[in-house]
């Protein structure tokens, strides 16, 4: 049995609801459109660095996951580069900045994020109503924040803690004026009764 391609003609109309689905254009899929930067991802795994050439309070991350990435390593070549792995396979790098974000909860690779797009934007016409990316199938619910200890290198643990000292006096001071106002209405509020009494005096000393 031949396979032939039935094309609907003009003015026709389709018997069912099934068979408007099986004449309806589909989906096509268009990456370019959604590739902000070329070379980004690769299949070929990237050099990454030994972990003690990685600084002690960053090794946490390596083997970290979130999104739909896995941090493999410092880069080897590209400094500052961090090498991930996506879920399909492919290998990019990220910057400390984009894994640190929070709000970065739907990493992926280039050809994943196209995909994830057009099935998000399938889901919105299907459903009639905007849907979020992570009611995606495949997308990430909830985003992990990151080990503990890895954003707070030496300097920014000092710089912490100076913050804290410098909240702490500012409490003190803050603390040291409310009680020096309470004071201060109180003699507003205890003066009328000493004027009172000192005139009251000064009447009765008249009168005799």
């Amino acid at each position: 049995m031949s396979k032939s391609r039935v094309v609907m003609q003009e003015g026709h109309r389709p018997l069912n609801a099934q068979a408007a689905k099986v004449m309806r254009p589909g989906v096509t899929y268009e990456p370019s459109r959604y590739m902000p930067t070329e070379n980004r991802d690769q299949r070929a795994a990237p050099a990454v660095r030994h972990p003690d050439a990685v600084k002690k309070h960053l090794r946490p991350l390596i083997g970290f996951s979130y999104a739909r990435v896995t941090i493999i390593g410092l880069s080897a070549d590209d400094e500052g580069q961090w090498v991930v792995r996506c879920r399909c396979g492919l290998f990019g790098f990220r910057s400390f900045s984009e894994i640190a974000n929070l709000k970065n909860d739907q990493d992926s690779c280039n050809r994943c994020y196209a995909e994830m797009k057009i099935l998000r934007k399938e889901m919105e016409r299907r459903l009639g109503r905007a849907v979020h990316p992570s009611e995606v199938p495949g997308a990430c619910s909830q985003r992990r924040p990151l080990p503990a200890g890895v954003i707070l290198s030496k300097q920014q643990r000092k710089q912490m803690r100076a913050n804290e000292l410098r909240a702490a006096e500012l409490q003190r001071e803050i603390a040291a004026h409310n009680e020096a106002a309470k004071h201060r209405s109180r003699r507003v509020f205890e003066a009328p009764e000493q004027a009172t009494s000192t005139m009251a005096l000064a009447f009765a000393r008249a009168k005799s």
